[in-house]
């Protein structure tokens, strides 16, 4: 039995829609992240869970207790936002027992667990500070902890960490990993970083234009997009469309279908490393088309592919070098980890590309 049920969840604002029929179901202490590029409805789904936005049409059962029309402080569920939040005149024990106090919890009591989701969220030394002088990463901890106070069954987190710097917000979304596991919390989490959607989440629902349009495990979405919207959001896939896979094949008959291939499943060999007679062009779309969109895609064996190609640019990433290498007028990336004894050629270079069909994974056509 699901934990959370959203059935049919609908709404508009005016003639415009902008959650189109949302199903979705999550089991207890599960961490969901909603994943998408800005005004893809996300934020909205989570408001409408919440009871800040009404919808149209559909449902909301947590726990098996139809929340739909309740009101927000009935719902027992908590939200933390992108903007804190925060009363600039109280501590930070006030600030956290501040929802306590509206309930009429005794002072004692609201003292015990202040301090104890002060603990929790590693701020028990700050307990007297007030939220100016707190790093943007405590306030948001605060937050959390304000929010985790009032006990809620389900909380839900809206960008908590897009107004921080890179370094704090990969520290921190690690902590609220940790600590949703450890309190076995169920949590939506949206956010439209992808790193960020891939390090913390149990399942990630791919969002577009009010819809889902895909979900799964971090590794499935990762490694096995199902359109060209998810390949080109989630990752830097190559995206190649029917027209480009034909020039690449050498293929007079356009495929009905575009295809996506990873740039670390890409190996750069020399100039020359091309056989001298193969014919994998052929055998690679006859394997993919064969069950359509079936898994494994292709029935037809692992076939290495070979195009020749010239370097555009070297692009230092950390530890990976990104090749930008065009080939028959497509231009693809190619990473390549920078301490590894590969063939690392310069820009301008003459260069062979291999990649096997395993690596070439048949994309549906996005929707409208």
């Amino acid at each position: 039995m699901s934990y959370l049920q959203l059935a049919g969840i609908t709404k508009r604002f005016g003639g415009n829609t902008v959650l189109d029929n949302i199903h979705l179901s999550a089991v207890k202490g599960e961490m969901i992240t909603l994943l998408g590029p800005s005004g893809c409805g996300k934020s909205t789904l989570l408001r409408c869970i919440s009871g800040l936005t009404e919808i149209e049409a559909g449902s909301v059962v947590l726990e098996e207790r139809e929340l739909t029309s309740l009101a927000p402080r009935d719902r027992e569920v908590g939200m933390v936002f992108q903007s804190y939040g925060l009363f600039p005149n109280l501590s930070v024990s006030e600030n956290i027992g501040y929802g306590l106090k509206m309930k009429g919890i005794k002072k004692e009591q609201r003292t015990k667990s202040v301090n104890e989701l002060l603990e929790l969220v590693d701020l028990s030394e700050k307990h007297h500070a007030y939220p100016h002088e707190l790093s943007g990463g405590q306030q948001q901890r605060v937050a959390l902890a304000r929010s985790l106070a009032m006990q809620p069954k389900l909380m839900l987190l809206d960008e908590p960490l897009s107004a921080l710097d890179a370094k704090i917000r990969k520290n921190l979304r690690m902590e609220i990993r940790q600590l949703q596991k450890r309190l076995m919390m169920t949590m939506i989490f949206v956010t439209h970083d992808q790193e960020e959607a891939l390090m913390i989440s149990d399942r990630i629902c791919v969002m577009r234009n009010g819809v889902i349009v895909q979900e799964g495990s971090p590794e499935q979405i990762y490694s096995a997009p199902r359109t060209e919207f998810v390949a080109r959001f989630i990752g830097n896939y190559n995206v190649l469309e029917p027209e480009q896979a034909a020039r690449l094949a050498g293929l007079a008959k356009v495929p009905d279908i575009s295809y996506a291939i990873r740039p670390e499943s890409i190996i750069l060999l020399p100039g020359e490393g091309m056989p001298s007679t193969w014919n994998g062009s052929q055998e690679f779309i006859a394997a993919t088309t064969l069950s359509g969109y079936a898994t494994p895609p292709f029935s037809g064996g692992d076939i290495p592919l070979y195009w020749t190609g010239k370097v555009v640019s070297m692009t230092m990433l950390g530890n990976i070098l990104r090749y930008s290498v065009e080939s028959e007028g497509v231009l693809l990336s190619v990473d390549i980890l920078a301490g590894q004894g590969t063939y690392r050629p310069s820009e301008q270079s003459e260069v062979t590309l291999c990649v096997y069909t395993s690596q070439c994974i048949p994309l549906e056509k996005d929707g409208a």
